[in-house]
């Protein structure tokens, strides 16, 4: 939650973008799109271009309105960052999907992601938070040089 409201206030930028299926606790910025399928799967949009879910009833409509959802390990995520690279303050990535299922993301998508994400300006959040220490020591980015 800190790593987006950081990424926003440091670039004035009202966007973060995460992946689809991917978890990063309960706050109502980031409480959409866990995964699929769901009731209603038609919501959820197309593989290459999901929509922003909410999870649960309640959350804070102008919250999750400011999420754009990616597709994970999916090539199609490149240009939907580059279609809002002009509002987009960071996106949120766990380098391995826990919830999902322990997916781990492509070392070339993870590179090129961290290549667009310089490119923009935007800030690349790892959440390591499930993963981290198991690893590596520093999580994988400290494995990955």
């Amino acid at each position: 939650m800190y790593a987006c409201r950081l990424a926003r206030a440091a670039t004035g930028h009202p966007l973060i973008a995460k992946f689809e299926g991917g978890y990063h606790g309960t706050h109502d910025l980031l409480a959409v799109s866990f995964g699929r399928p769901r009731p209603n799967a038609d919501q959820f949009g197309s593989v290459e271009d999901p929509t922003a879910i909410p999870e649960s009833p309640g959350l804070a409509e102008g919250a999750w309105k400011d999420t754009i959802v990616l597709p994970y390990n999916h090539p199609a995520a490149f240009d939907k960052i580059k279609r809002h690279a002009d509002r987009l303050a960071g996106i949120i990535i766990e380098p391995v999907q826990g919830a999902a299922g322990t997916i781990p993301a492509d070392r070339e998508f993870l590179a090129e992601l961290r290549r667009i994400t310089r490119e923009i300006g935007a800030f690349l959040i790892f959440d390591e938070v499930i993963t981290g220490f198991r690893l590596a020591p520093g999580g994988l980015r400290s494995s990955t040089g």
